[in-house]
């Protein structure tokens, strides 16, 4: 998405939220509750056992959720959410063979290549055109 786009975007939010106020039907304290439990909802699970319970129970009531998954999962998602490519680094590190990392790296080789030609290929087919 460019700038350009981001902006267009938020004038159209901004216009209709202006023609609610016009109206008499925009409440900025409703717009504000909604912004911070957005927020809050997602800091939710950096937060003590408190917090996760009253999560707990908004899911139970919005989507008939019995119990939350344990912590540890949790845990696992945001790292690998956020860390994705070096834990999977580090696994592959500790537990593939020398020849299949090998076989992975000259795979990784001829796809790039393969890239490579096939880029050449199409600048030089729109240059003949």
């Amino acid at each position: 998405m460019c700038f350009k786009e981001c902006l267009i975007f938020l004038y159209e939010l901004l216009a209709s939220a202006f023609e609610l106020w016009v109206q008499g039907t925009f409440y900025f304290r409703v717009i504000a509750n909604y912004l911070l439990w957005r927020f809050i909802r997602h800091r939710a699970n950096n937060l003590d056992d408190r917090f996760q319970e009253a999560k707990q129970q908004f899911y139970y009531v919005l989507f008939g959720r019995e119990e939350s998954p344990p912590r540890w999962k949790n845990c696992i998602i945001e790292v690998n959410s956020h860390l994705g490519m070096a834990v999977g680094a580090m696994f592959v590190q500790k537990y593939f063979d020398e020849y299949s990392k090998n076989d992975v790296s000259m795979r990784y080789q001829i796809n790039c290549m393969f890239v490579v030609k096939r880029y050449h290929l199409f600048f030089s087919l729109k240059k003949s055109l």
